[in-house]
């Protein structure tokens, strides 16, 4: 899950430089970034308890 929110963070950078971003795209790959950073927060959580 670490692996795939650099992914998103480094698609989401290279997407911000172009001189004209597709502000869709964008807002699905913050979206699906900020899912990962959920799952991987609910991970923690989980680990904790145990």
């Amino acid at each position: 899950m670490t692996r795939r929110h650099g992914q998103l963070e480094e698609e989401i950078r290279r997407k911000l430089k172009r001189r004209t971003p597709d502000n869709l795209r964008l807002l699905r790959l913050k979206k699906a970034r900020l899912q990962v950073k959920d799952r991987l927060h609910d991970h923690v959580l989980q680990e904790r308890r145990v």
